[in-house]
């Protein structure tokens, strides 16, 4: 239907399909001023007031929207912040809206996670309060029910006044269900308890969402990876971007690792361009075995010395075919046949020192080696960060670096004589425990692949646990095909697995709030609360209980 400037803001009727229809326009609008299109929309499909009402979004100012009768969308409600949420024109032909809280009590879902920030896309949900809401292109809006068309007809609300006929009403009479977690009454029909964040039959919870701006996210990384394709043709995995998952911290604690790291791996490549001192080399983590080849004499003395056929730095005894131990002179013949070498020995620090280092082959291998540990620590370690804090953080990291050190040299062939360094295993421990604590939020990933000047690209969002199952598979096969191809696949994988047991631990000890997000209340609902807790135990008060609508 045509809407006049003056109709803007006032509550019409279609001529047509007798909808409820209401422009809403952050400004005012004077004659023959435009305000731009409305071919975005909401429809209201539930709520104490307005069910099946159209609103049609215009004008470039933002659009309130609250209990405040005065607000240019009112959503009348007890569960509805006077000024709950607001609307921000980002496009023009076609509209694109960005949905923002604004610090609400009960927050704004978006097909059933938390946002702070959030583009709208054709198709959305959105729970304000009691309400839920459509997001819809006006070409694409249904046909409303004929009862909801006499509705309109018989009584056109005004814009302050948004009552429903008792023909249809919006809440079922009766009281409503009681929340399993914080015991509250709710209101008649109601599905979810947004104070304790869950659905009330389930006890599963709704996710808590970072809101991040997907344009900025698609925008700069397609700027980043014109460039890298150039370095990087092509991408077998998916490369993770950035993540949504929620937490209150700053992550403080993994900037300053990923500043260390960075600064230390500096430092390593300049003292090893060239030639590899031997304090250096030190600093990688070397298997117990390894020795000083070449030094025959000295070998020889100490295993003369050695009262069991080992040599002085715990190299163990070989055996034969027959399971039977070699002699001393085979063992002497086959060291001293080997190629004569200076490496490192092991010592303890190493376990730590070799997550500060990355590859000094080639500038190009070191480049990659360090940003994409680093990525990979940015994308994942800051939200466990987030969530688990600062403190929790810095001690975890050390940790999960020697455990991933101590599982890859428990696995080592004792032919094996090279040095491992790298921050791959402690950065796959903070995604074991990201596993945990976050798996269905999701992760913004790319691939892509380049041929001369033809690249195709593609920047994607998938749930954590999707993209971090495939690493971990990535790992289990490689180990399982024997192909390491200079790759610490131990390493990620004791890292991962570790991390894994540290988040559930965190869990279990009832000390972190996940918001609900976490893997045993996804997969488990209400089961999980006698192993981590209800949701309640995190609310600061207890929620007034709602009155039931007759």
């Amino acid at each position: 239907m045509d809407v006049e400037e003056a109709q803007v803001n006032t509550s019409l009727n279609c001529a047509r399909c007798k909808r409820e229809i209401l422009c809403a326009c952050g400004e005012e609008v004077g004659t023959f001023t435009g305000v731009g299109d409305f071919d975005g929309a909401l429809l209201i499909k539930a709520g104490p007031a307005g069910k099946g009402r159209l609103v049609p979004l215009g004008g470039c100012v933002p659009i309130e929207i609250g209990k405040d009768p005065a607000g240019r969308i009112a959503l009348p409600g007890e569960l509805v912040s006077r000024s709950h949420c607001k609307l921000q024109r980002l496009d023009f032909g076609p509209s694109r809206w960005t949905l923002e809280d604004n610090n609400s009590t009960n927050g704004v879902f978006v097909n059933g996670q938390r946002i702070t920030s959030h583009e709208l896309q054709d198709g959305d949900v959105i729970d304000i309060g009691e309400y839920e809401l459509h997001y819809k292109l006006t070409a694409a809006v249904p046909e409303p029910e004929p009862e909801l068309a006499e509705v309109a007809v018989a009584e056109p609300p005004p814009l302050a006044r948004r009552s429903l006929s008792r023909k249809t009403p919006a809440v079922p009479p009766g009281p409503g269900p009681i929340c399993p977690s914080c015991d509250n009454q709710l209101a008649g029909g109601a599905r979810i308890c947004i104070s304790c964040g869950i659905h009330v039959h389930s006890g599963r919870p709704l996710l808590t969402s970072e809101g991040l701006d997907e344009n900025t996210v698609y925008g700069n990384a397609e700027t980043a990876l014109k460039v890298v394709s150039w370095v990087v043709w092509v991408t077998p995995l998916p490369i993770p971007l950035a993540s949504a998952a929620y937490g209150k911290h700053k992550p403080y604690a993994i900037w300053t690792i990923a500043a260390v790291t960075v600064l230390a791996s500096l430092l390593f490549f300049v003292a090893c361009f060239g030639s590899e001192p031997h304090w250096a080399k030190n600093l990688k983590l070397w298997p117990p075995h390894v020795y000083v080849a070449g030094v025959t004499d000295e070998v020889s003395k100490r295993m003369d010395e050695s009262d069991d056929g080992m040599i002085g730095r715990k190299r163990p005894v070989l055996h034969d075919s027959d399971g039977e131990p070699d002699s001393k002179e085979e063992l002497r013949n086959l060291i001293a046949g080997m190629p004569a070498r200076e490496d490192g020995e092991f010592h303890w620090w190493q376990l730590l020192t070799h997550a500060l280092l990355h590859d000094t082959g080639s500038v190009i291998g070191f480049v990659l080696h360090l940003g994409g540990n680093m990525l990979f620590l940015i994308v994942f370690g800051s939200r466990v960060n987030a969530i688990i804090g600062n403190v929790a953080t810095a001690i975890a990291y050390p940790v999960l670096a020697v455990a991933a050190a101590a599982v890859y040299l428990w696995t080592l062939p004792h032919n094996h004589f090279g040095a491992m360094l790298g921050a791959s295993g402690a950065i796959n421990g903070l995604a074991g425990m990201y596993l945990v604590l976050f798996p269905a939020h999701r992760v913004y990933c790319a691939m892509w692949f380049r041929f001369r000047f033809w690249l195709a690209m593609k920047i994607f969002p998938m749930r954590g646990f999707w993209l971090l199952l495939i690493y971990f598979a990535f790992d289990a096969i490689m180990i399982i095909l024997g192909g390491g191809g200079g790759v610490a696949h131990w390493a990620h994988i004791g890292g991962f697995v570790t991390g894994a047991a540290i988040g559930l631990g965190l869990l279990m000890s009832r000390t972190i709030n996940c918001s609900n997000g976490d893997l045993l209340s996804l997969t488990l609902g209400k089961h999980a609360w006698p192993l981590i807790g209800k949701p309640s135990r995190w609310t600061v008060k207890t929620v007034a209980q709602v009155p039931v609508v007759s």
